[in-house]
């Protein structure tokens, strides 16, 4: 015969209760043989094949009733991997594997909190620990009870919340920040929030004999990191033959950050060499190629820091003991006196390793090689048209509240929300999925051209706007729509674009001038104006994705440079690489890996250029023969395929990425806003600014919804694309600024979404 069992729970006991039938073959069982038996009573075998059926949530309920089902060791093992099945942990996607102590963890106390708080109002942070990234809830009473001006608790609420999933053998620990998968500073300041975020705080379990102290000065400046900058952390490297050597962080400067120097930095070193096994008490600043040599005679020792970023953005320093005569002794003047004769004529060189972590690229030549036409860069496009390129399935709306929208920026975390500058000098954020603008802020009279979000504090902006400069940030409450908390900064006159870097340390403006604008967002102060880097008007300014120091520059001189922040003596003649081309660069951007850069020109115009080899290759654009036609492209999310869109045209373009740039496809927006004055149904305009997708198939590239192809080509009205931008997480996801132009010039966003992401199987 067969058993079949039932399962009931209480949901008020959380005990689960067995109704059990026996079934002999071709015999019917009587009422009296049904008997019902508690959770326990059953063969572990039997329970076993139950189990197999369940989810986690169910499975914990389970084992409130059968705690002997799985033996200890094993049920640890499966409350980490449920953690991982709700997304209540991941693992760290950068910075490598923890080579520090791991401690051991209750997961199942992790899951339960976690489980609980999914049905309350709660608030979450992103924890890294070992190589994993945990999410700890906490009450949203509790958390806002504790937050500041800038939205940020202190970090002893969430070491609160950690010690609570920890075992007695965890032992101490500190939260330090997360900077690109490194530690940085001891943590001031942690978020709490409702959606997605970022892990920006790493808890350490080490058995230091000097841990960093917990700061809670506030800084005089609002600064979106909120208590500020105190000393710099950085990274020693001693090579002992291995292939990681020894490494060791030290703090430097018991001062403000801005004012500590090159001197705090050599004496900082000094006072840890005896620890670090070297008999010499002495360290000097060496050059990169040759530790026997000075560094560039223009660095001084009342250098400070914050304005050479070479000695402290994620760089490492190796040391160095290296040997001099007493007739050439380094420039480095000693405060103590000569070395004392026991030590002899010995010192340590500190020398700056040329790789960091993140960086995406070996010294590229300084000249790129041009594939010439006919060659790889176009082999194969002979005879191809876009005419044959089938139309890309999709769906698209128009964002209503988008109205007057001159520039836009999707959230790097969350999907449904836009960052939108209008032309009136407002500044708001847009609900991509109801189309409503929940916060908004006056920031100028002027458009809004600059957009960029901070990369690991989700509610955090900067704006800014064209003529005036103005520069903003903003911070929007997630929990409560309306206005946004603004700080200004210096303004940038004549502002085209501005761009944080992926620390969130910086961020620099262009602007209708030849020079750009270097902003500390610690300080909120601009430390650096570099000049005349160009011959003409700088259109645009991008840092790239993964190297906090590597920016780029397109310029209607005709060119685009790749710049590091590091290097000696930034000018016009130093760039890392020159990209040069036949007509004014509109656009630049690197790919999501930072191994290539597009640049976008007039009419045609788009190159791919290689950072490893300098090599560049363009793409087979069809050309309009307008010299206003400007061009804009952006990789989508994974970098294999190019969207590119220009003033002149209604047509979305995608090409291959990769060598050979074949086209894959186009959208067409032609017609796709309503004529001015023109009266609509409620069931047209549903049609036109609600999700649509368009006919596939047939000759005509026209959608069904649209006013027809021959009232479009003899209307007033001529659509065209001002701007694009892709998602950089979901691939199908991108949306252009679709204008008109008179007698109607107002734009709208309209959101894309792709059915399937051309070129991918």
């Amino acid at each position: 015969g067969t058993v079949t069992v039932r399962l009931t729970e209480s949901w008020r006991s959380g005990v689960w209760c067995c109704d059990t039938r026996m079934e002999a073959t071709g015999e019917e069982s009587a009422p009296g043989d049904r008997t019902c038996r508690w959770a326990y009573d059953l063969a572990p075998e039997l329970w076993g094949r139950i189990a197999a059926r369940l989810g986690p949530r169910q499975f914990m309920r389970l084992l409130t009733c059968s705690r002997g089902l799985v033996l200890k060791h094993e049920r640890d093992r499966l409350w980490h991997f449920f953690c991982h099945f709700e997304v209540y942990a991941r693992r760290s996607e950068g910075g490598g594997s923890w080579h520090g102590k791991v401690p051991q963890l209750h997961w199942e106390r992790l899951f339960r909190e976690n489980a609980k708080a999914v049905q309350a109002q709660h608030l979450f942070c992103w924890l890294r620990v070992g190589d994993e990234e945990l999410r700890f809830p906490v009450p949203q009473s509790e958390a806002s009870a504790q937050m500041d001006s800038q939205g940020l608790c202190r970090p002893e609420l969430l070491a609160k919340q950690l010690r609570r999933v920890l075992t007695p053998e965890a032992g101490a620990f500190r939260l330090r920040e997360l900077i690109l998968g490194r530690p940085g500073l001891a943590a001031r300041a942690v978020g709490f929030y409702a959606q997605q975020s970022s892990t920006k705080v790493l808890a350490e379990f080490l058995d230091d004999q000097s841990p960093l102290p917990w700061r809670h000065d506030a800084s005089t400046f609002d600064s979106p990191h909120g208590l500020g900058r105190e000393s710099w952390l950085v990274e020693l490297h001693v090579p002992d033959g291995t292939q990681n050597g020894r490494r060791e962080w030290i703090m430097v400067g018991d001062k403000p950050a801005a004012s500590v120097t090159m001197r705090d930095l050599c004496k900082a070193v000094s006072a840890r060499l005896p620890s670090l096994g070297f008999r010499t008490t002495k360290c000097w600043l060496s050059s990169v190629q040759d530790p026997q040599k000075v560094a560039e005679s223009s660095l001084e020792l009342g250098h400070e820091l914050l304005r050479d970023l070479r000695w402290t953005q994620a760089e490492c320093l190796e040391l160095h003991q290296v040997s001099f005569s007493h007739r050439h002794r380094p420039w480095l003047d000693w405060e103590e006196g000569e070395l004392p004769p026991s030590e002899g004529p010995q010192l340590v060189a500190l020398m700056r390793r040329v790789s960091t972590r993140g960086q995406c690229a070996s010294e590229p030549s300084r000249t790129p090689r041009r594939i010439a036409e006919g060659n790889a860069g176009t082999e194969g496009n002979e005879g191809l048209s876009f005419d044959s390129v089938p139309e890309v399935p999709h769906t698209r709306r128009l964002l209503i509240t988008s109205r007057g929208v001159r520039q836009f920026e999707y959230h790097p975390l969350r999907p449904s929300t836009l960052l939108v500058g209008m032309k009136d000098g407002t500044a708001g954020i847009i609900d991509y999925d109801t189309d409503e603008m929940t916060h908004s802020c006056a920031v100028d009279r002027f458009p809004i051209l600059g957009l960029s979000w901070f990369h690991t504090l989700p509610t955090w902006s900067v704006v800014g706007g064209s003529q005036s400069g103005v520069i903003r940030f903003l911070r929007y409450d997630e929990g409560s729509p309306g206005t946004m908390h603004s700080v200004e900064l210096e303004p940038f006159q004549h502002l085209s674009s501005l761009s944080m870097n992926c620390t969130d340390d910086f961020f620099m403006t262009s602007g209708f001038c030849i020079d750009v604008g270097l902003y500390d967002v610690i300080t909120g102060r601009r430390i650096k104006t570099f000049r005349n880097l160009h011959q003409n008007f700088i259109n645009i300014l991008r840092f790239s994705h993964r190297t906090p120091q590597l920016f780029a520059t397109a310029s209607f001189d005709h060119t685009c440079k790749v710049w590091d922040l590091r290097s000696p003596g930034l000018c016009a003649e130093k760039p890392v690489l020159n990209c040069p081309g036949s007509t004014l660069n509109v656009m630049c951007s690197f790919s999501p890996d930072d191994s290539r850069l597009l640049v976008s020109g007039v009419d045609e115009e788009l190159q791919q250029f290689d950072l490893r080899t300098g090599g560049s290759s363009p793409f087979p654009v069809p050309s309009l023969g307008s010299s206003i036609n400007y061009r804009r492209s952006l990789y989508i999310a994974g970098g294999d395929v190019v969207a590119t869109v220009a003033t002149n045209e209604s047509l979305l373009r995608f090409y291959d990425a990769s060598a050979g740039h074949q086209p894959l496809g186009s959208i067409d927006f032609r017609t796709m806003l309503l004529k001015q004055g023109k009266s609509q149904s409620s069931q047209e305009t549903q049609s036109i600014f609600g999700w649509h997708r368009p006919r596939w198939g047939g000759t005509s590239r026209s959608s069904s919804c649209e006013e027809s192809p021959s009232e479009g080509s003899h209307g007033m009205r001529v659509e065209y694309l001002q701007s694009l931008r892709c998602h950089p997480s979901a691939p199908q996801m991108l949306s252009a600024l679709v204008a008109a132009s008179e007698p109607s010039p107002e734009a709208y966003v309209a959101a894309v979404h792709l059915e399937a992401v051309p070129g991918r199987p």
